[in-house]
């Protein structure tokens, strides 16, 4: 069994690439990582033949068209101390060419395009936490590891799962020769894509601390108007699990609070080519068995991951989008109807968000949380409490022998002694702006009850009154951090930030908020028509759905 002593966070991994190897090795540990299978064997002494290369963690290895290359993180962004473990956002991909000493002219486009993905994605992750499971994962994720790298993950959030797949090679070809590339968990991370953002609760009490968590789906993911509701899987484009976590430290417990949204595109099969128009016409499939065979795939998946799933509609009650919808609500009475088992933990709410909010009347989302089904399930849905023993929990912040989903899973660390029965599911067209909007007031009602069960505020949530402020300093900080999830969401599905933001800015809808709306607008349509063929291409190429030595990749842009 090998022993990891200590690993460093911060720029402490070097790469030394050789002949037939790649030498991977920090302040702990030494592995030879095969250039020909993956396979990964701990050294103990080695004499270089190249100078090495220093980095924060691996991606994976990319395919060019005429060679491979190793992925680096060459720059990151400090997030912040997330129960103990360091989280960064990545600013800067690198790459070492596995057969020569420099990147091949025929391979320079598709390093633009990881590169370019990069710049409209936003990509976060740990060196010794796994950022793609929810706390609701947890509870319920398998004990044994499915890899070394990606040992516990819900590989449906991370991102880097194809570029990683050469060096999980006991895993993913099934090989039995007792070489799992152990070790590997600390110098390659899952990474996931969408949003990490934090802020301090010491309005309340100095040991609160609010952390949201935006993880998108890798299944049918893609640009606005290339990628439009489900395929015949029932996977959706831009799906987005939301988790709000407030951690609280009381006597020798961390308390954590997890509450968990979810949005995605209609989960039926239509689509929404890019034209010209600001917006084009919406094709919805005509053939109703196919449409429910889709949506019962996609909503079976969620009620088998989240117990019961409410589903919130905000288009409007008009033109393609009342057509849109009237399917969407066939759907849900049809599977109501004839799904036995799961019929009953399927609700749907549809709110014109357009018609009842028109004129910047903004609060009349009240009328919402007013409908007898969303009241009832607002009442019932709950939230997930988990206790970690404070000392434990401190023990382990020292000793970077293990990562913490080994502990949290393998020593039962996580004490749950309540859990969330009810996700709610927006969406809107875009499942962006108006979704948003509805997101961050729910979470607002979550948070205000969290707050309140654990006597930190005496203010109760309100159906009635949605916008009930928080202390003053937290409520600007809790809207600033929801609209921030808005605009990265936005950008990688959009290529602009989100728009409506200054009502989940500042709790009111502006002139100057509207004309802002009407910049992204004009930004949109020249974005979506003559750029989003090419960001697809490099969306397609990061994931593995595209390969330079069986593909004819053609550049779309302009």
């Amino acid at each position: 069994k090998m022993e990891v002593k200590d690993i460093l966070v911060g720029k402490s991994i070097k790469i030394y690439s050789e002949k037939n190897q790649f030498i991977l090795e920090n302040d702990a540990l030494k592995l030879s990582l095969s250039k020909v299978d993956g396979s990964a064997i701990p050294v103990k002494d080695f004499k270089p033949q190249t100078a090495p290369y220093s980095c924060y963690g691996i991606v994976g290895c990319m395919e060019g068209k005429t060679q491979k290359y190793m992925v680096y993180i060459d720059e990151v962004d400090f997030i912040c101390k997330y129960l103990g473990a360091s989280v960064f956002k990545i600013k800067k991909f690198n790459y070492i060419p596995y057969d020569t000493d420099r990147i091949e002219p025929n391979d320079l486009m598709f390093i633009q395009m990881m590169n370019d993905f990069l710049e409209r994605n936003s990509l976060f992750y740990s060196d010794n936490l796994d950022l793609s499971m929810s706390f609701q994962y947890i509870r319920k994720c398998p004990t044994d590891p499915i890899s070394e790298i990606l040992r516990f993950s819900n590989d449906i959030y991370c991102w880097n799962r194809f570029l990683i797949s050469p060096y999980n090679r006991y895993f993913n070809d099934g090989s039995n020769d007792g070489n799992k590339n152990e070790g590997m968990q600390y110098f390659a991370f899952p990474i996931i894509n969408g949003f990490f953002g934090t802020c301090k609760g010491n309005e309340y009490n100095n040991n609160v601390e609010l952390f949201l968590i935006a993880r998108k789906d890798i299944r049918r993911s893609g640009m606005r108007f290339l990628i439009r509701g489900a395929d015949t899987e029932g996977n959706i484009a831009n799906c987005v699990e939301i988790e709000e976590i407030l951690v609280y430290k009381e006597n020798d417990n961390y308390i954590i609070n997890s509450f968990v949204q979810m949005r995605g595109s209609i989960p039926l099969l239509w689509t929404q080519e890019p034209t010209v128009k600001l917006n084009p016409k919406i094709k919805v499939n005509e053939n109703f068995i196919e449409n429910y065979n889709a949506f019962s795939t996609h909503i079976n998946e969620l009620i088998g991951r989240y117990g019961s799933v409410h589903c919130i509609n905000l288009i409007d009650k008009k033109k393609d989008q009342l057509i849109i919808g009237k399917e969407y609500e066939k759907l849900v009475i049809e599977y109501k109807s004839k799904e036995l088992r799961n019929g009953a933990n399927l609700e749907f709410s549809w709110f014109d968000f357009h018609s009842e909010c028109k004129k910047m009347q903004y609060n009349n989302i009240k009328k919402l949380f007013l409908q007898e089904n969303v009241s009832k399930n607002l009442e019932t849905c709950q939230y997930n409490i988990i206790t970690i023993d404070s000392k434990k929990l401190d023990q382990i912040k020292g000793n970077r022998t293990s990562r913490y989903e080994d502990i949290f899973i393998k020593e039962d660390l996580l004490k749950y002694t309540q859990e969330q029965k009810v996700v709610f599911r927006t969406n809107c067209i875009d499942s962006l702006d108006r979704t948003n909007v509805v997101q961050s007031v729910f979470g607002r009602y979550f948070l205000l009850l969290i707050l309140k069960d654990l006597k930190l505020s005496d203010s109760t949530p309100s159906k009635e009154n949605i916008s009930l402020p928080f202390k003053e300093g937290f409520e600007n900080k809790f809207k600033n951090i929801w609209a921030d999830v808005g605009d990265h969401v936005s950008l990688a599905y959009s290529g602009t930030g989100a728009m409506k933001s200054d009502f989940v800015r500042t709790g009111k809808r502006t002139i100057f908020g509207a004309l802002n709306d009407g910049i992204l607008t004009t930004r949109r349509l020249f974005i979506n028509n003559f750029r989003d063929g090419y960001n697809q291409d490099c969306h397609d190429y990061f994931l593995g759905n595209l390969n330079p030595k069986k593909d004819n990749i053609k550049q779309h842009s302009l």
